[in-house]
């Protein structure tokens, strides 16, 4: 082998370790970004669990409380077959 042969194996190989190196730094990061996301992630849901426990009492009694509110607006208004027949009997 001339030197100029072995500087080519020296430099491929060189460059070899550094693009496997560069790969396990890069996949070690995404791992780190992974498990932070998981782990936020993992906290965004424990908030919104314990919201909706603590909210759900009272979302059933808005819940009661539109549907009682509902049946009063209904009530109130004319009846559709009253409507109906009011109308044929004006032709």
């Amino acid at each position: 082998m001339t030197v100029v042969e072995v500087i080519y194996v020296v430099a491929a190989t060189l460059w070899i370790l550094v693009v496997v190196a560069a790969a396990c730094v890069g996949g070690r990061y995404l791992l780190k970004l992974r498990a932070r996301r998981r782990r936020i992630n993992g906290l965004i849901d424990n908030m919104r669990l314990s919201l909706e426990r603590a909210i759900g009492p009272y979302r059933a009694v808005a819940g009661g409380f539109a549907a009682l509110l509902q049946r009063l607006v209904d009530g109130l208004g004319p009846d559709a077959r009253t409507v109906l027949s009011s109308s044929r009997g004006r032709r």
